[in-house]
């Protein structure tokens, strides 16, 4: 796509180095307990490919990812999460179950953070999807209004047209396609099987604040049972182009919870004038429908059963955050396995 990517800079946590903060405390090094966590990692994720329906395996997909590292007495890997789940927007670790925290934190994960490799695209995730568009008939403002689907293919109807297709592809919550399709039994239960969470970003202008290092988090917003609202972490915008404010620009994260925006910039200023900064401004707020977490009981049900036998029925395929995990590198690595089952249906 001709993107250029930058590394990211010094992280920061309560004021302190990110791997300094990890390291910290008594116990066995990092090193040791990123040995235990390789050899547990790649044995649970072959043992949910393998057996999904297996009791104990499932019983260690529903448990919190915080009960799970605590179980294994993880002290650094615990920290590193911290991070790495619940100021990325993925929530809290007693809330995560152990399936999807492994997902994202895989071992080539924490050693690229470890090892300061975690990079960004320079020109951003829009112009990513924009170039990759210009060779898709993509069509934009076209809002779905209903997919009825058939043994002979599926008729999709928008605001502009008809449409019929072989087989149908679904990317958005189940809870929003069951706007336009109405859905399976098994469609269902995945669809009730998902709590969605919010997550609010604020770009902000504030003066006399850190310039000397990328990004900083805040462990009392990041502990089991913290108020929605505060905020979890913040990156300092390094490239604003021409805006005279450049230098004090700032992207801040919080959990929505169910508190409207005005009352969350609000918690956002607090929190950043009692760290010594000057809070000016919102530039732009935006409040996302962000990370599907499963519910634990809905595993112990059957969720990865279901999740997989879905795909393919009544000639609908599913992907998106909900079937791999919030981040693009999860999603389009899903997608690679999915096309090659999507294909055979295709041809037929």
């Amino acid at each position: 796509m001709g993107i250029s990517q930058v590394t990211l800079g010094k992280q920061m946590v309560d004021g302190r180095p990110f791997m300094e903060f990890v390291r910290s405390g008594p116990g066995p090094s990092l090193a040791i307990e990123g040995a235990r966590y390789l050899a547990l990692w790649q044995s649970h994720m072959a043992a949910v490919a393998a057996r999904r329906d297996d009791p104990d395996v499932i019983a260690t997909s529903a448990m919190s990812i915080g009960e799970w590292l605590d179980k294994n007495r993880f002290v650094r890997v615990k920290r590193f999460m911290l991070r790495a789940i619940t100021t990325m927007g993925y929530g809290f670790l007693d809330e995560v179950t152990a399936l999807q925290a492994m997902r994202w934190c895989t071992p080539a994960l924490i050693a690229s953070g470890m090892f300061s490799q975690l990079k960004m695209p320079v020109e951003g995730w829009q112009t990513f999807w924009e170039r990759l568009a210009l060779e898709l008939d993509v069509h934009v403002g076209e809002p779905v209004e209903g997919v009825e689907r058939d043994s002979g293919g599926v008729t999709l109807t928008t605001r502009t047209g008809v449409y019929r297709f072989g087989q149908v592809l679904i990317t958005v919550p189940l809870d929003e396609a069951a706007r336009f399709m109405a859905l399976t039994e098994r469609e269902r239960f995945v669809r009730d099987s998902i709590l969605w969470g919010g997550y609010t970003t604020t770009l902000c202008s504030v003066d006399k604040w850190f310039r000397d290092y990328d990004t900083e988090s805040y462990t009392a917003a990041l502990a089991a049972g913290a108020q929605a609202g505060r905020m979890l972490g913040v990156r300092r915008i390094l490239n604003a182009g021409d805006r005279e404010d450049a230098h004090h620009l700032y992207i801040a994260g919080q959990y929505s919870g169910a508190n409207p925006d005005s009352v969350l910039a609000e918690k956002l200023a607090q929190d950043v004038n009692a760290l010594g900064a000057k809070f000016e401004s919102v530039v732009a707020q935006r409040t996302w429908k962000y990370f599907p977490r499963y519910r634990s009981e809905a595993i112990r049900a059957g969720l990865l059963r279901e999740m997989a036998s879905v795909q393919g029925e009544a000639r609908t395929w599913y992907s998106g955050a909900t079937f791999s995990h919030e981040a693009v590198s999860n999603i389009v690595a899903f997608n690679h396995g999915l096309v090659r089952r999507i294909a055979p249906a295709l041809a037929a």
